[in-house]
């Protein structure tokens, strides 16, 4: 039987496993069936655009904002969120595990189970292994699993370089995790280090695709082809930092071409438009809202000057490309960036004093201390070891009563519909046509 993997993701924010999964099952589509649910599927629409407005808002304009907003969700879940439920109930899912029938007369309590939209999923997909990527998936998915009383795994995938509290929940079956060091964090908030697995970070393989460099250059209209090219990489929402980093190098374009990826940010776009004509900045600048094909950039690019988010730094580090790093908005970015800079893969860019230098050396392809450039690159081949390490987690037992479960619920909708009352046919009765009426005639008085 098929083994069936459902990845919860964020997109934009927590998408790099998700893709890098769904590109390695489809390789083996005769052994697995994945499906990939964004968080706009099963949340609010309302909340999710006040939380996600709220990130952009804070992000692009207020870090410190941003990072007070996390350190209060990470204290929220810490107190509430982080401890096993003691009133739950080990049933077995077959007990529970019972399809919605959408003939069922909708009382309020089948009204309420109908926009459980997780425990649909799972009920209609009847999955084997859960990833959860946000705090929104993995809390939706714990409480689906223990209403449902199923009995899927439900892993936690840990992409940043440091821990994210969000995630931490005893009720875990696994935890994936990009180091070792998170994994010792995981242990002092209780969890055993057997639920702990160091698979470092899946990327899609198109990523790491090399494109050639003239026909790039060419591509994305640079004038100065011999200069090297430096980007500005705003993070997935955008941040305040690449607007001070554009100011600090732009004097510098003389000896670089910089290209500034927006992310269709309207700030970073306008303000980056008024800064050049006021400098009477004429070329080397370049403008990217956005690239079908993050690799085609990535192949004429020498130095990235960007935020301490994980995806974008391993992206160019997995390419060899020189990160520098931006100073962090919130609580994760603080993690990943001593982790990145502690360990090699990156360079320090968080005030102007180690900005320019750092940049300027590079292109060199030089270290800021002046000695030989040497970039730590990281791997590019983790999703088939991410990949086959969560359909390793499905048991023989877990197919068989999967396999049982989904039997059972092909019986009972056989018996609901077995149980309705049968409409007989009546026999079609044409229409005659209708004759008109004849006006009435007014009585006279």
């Amino acid at each position: 039987m098929k083994k069936t993997v459902v990845v919860f993701y964020s997109k934009g924010y927590c998408d790099q496993v998700a893709y890098a999964l769904e590109e390695y099952y489809n390789s083996i589509a005769d052994q697995v069936s994945v499906l990939l649910i964004n968080e706009s599927q099963y949340t609010s629409i309302g909340s999710r655009k006040f939380k996600d407005g709220l990130y952009k808002f804070s992000m692009r304009n207020m870090p410190s904002v941003n990072r007070f907003c996390g350190y209060i969700s990470y204290q929220y879940n810490e107190k509430f969120k982080n401890k096993t439920s003691k009133n739950a109930k080990e049933t077995e899912a077959e007990s529970k595990a019972v399809a919605v029938d959408p003939e069922k007369e909708e009382s309020f309590k089948n009204l309420k189970t109908r926009f459980r939209k997780v425990d649909n999923i799972f009920l209609r997909f009847n999955p084997d292994v859960v990833i959860c990527t946000t705090p929104v998936s993995l809390e939706k998915s714990l409480k689906a699993r223990e209403r449902l009383g199923m009995s899927m795994q439900i892993c936690v995938a840990i992409t940043d370089y440091c821990t994210n509290r969000g995630l931490i929940n005893s009720g875990v079956d696994k935890f994936l995790v990009q180091n070792t060091g998170i994994k010792q964090t995981l242990t002092t908030f209780g969890i055993k280090e057997e639920n702990i697995q160091v698979l470092g970070t899946p990327i899609n393989t198109a990523i790491t695709k090399k494109y050639d460099r003239a026909k790039m250059l060419e591509y994305f209209g640079v004038q100065n082809k011999e200069l090297p090219n430096v980007m500005i990489v705003s993070g997935r929402c955008g941040c305040s930092r690449v607007i001070d980093a554009f100011k600090t190098l732009a004097p510098y374009t003389n000896d670089m071409n910089m290209f500034v990826f927006a992310n269709d940010s309207q700030n970073i776009h306008s303000f980056i438009k008024s800064y050049i004509k006021a400098a009477k900045i004429s070329t080397n600048v370049y403008m990217i809202d956005e690239v079908d094909d993050m690799a085609k950039i990535y192949s004429i690019i020498d130095v990235v000057v960007t935020s301490p988010t994980a995806a974008i730094t391993y992206e160019a580090s997995s390419r060899g490309i020189p990160v520098v790093l931006l100073k962090a908005a919130n609580m994760l970015e603080e993690g990943n960036f001593t982790y990145l800079s502690t360990n090699g893969y990156a360079f320090i860019g968080e005030k102007t004093s180690h900005l320019v230098p750092a940049v300027m050396s590079l292109i060199k392809k030089q270290n800021p201390d002046g000695t030989a450039l040497n970039i730590k690159p990281q791997p590019q081949d983790r999703a088939k070891e991410y990949g086959d390490y969560i359909l390793s987690l499905v048991s023989t037992d877990a197919q068989t009563k999967k396999a049982q479960r989904a039997a059972k619920r092909a019986k009972q909708m056989a018996e609901k519909l077995e149980d309705k009352p049968v409409i007989e046919d009546k026999p079609i009765i044409e229409d005659k046509p209708v004759e008109d009426e004849k006006p009435k005639k007014k009585k006279s008085k």
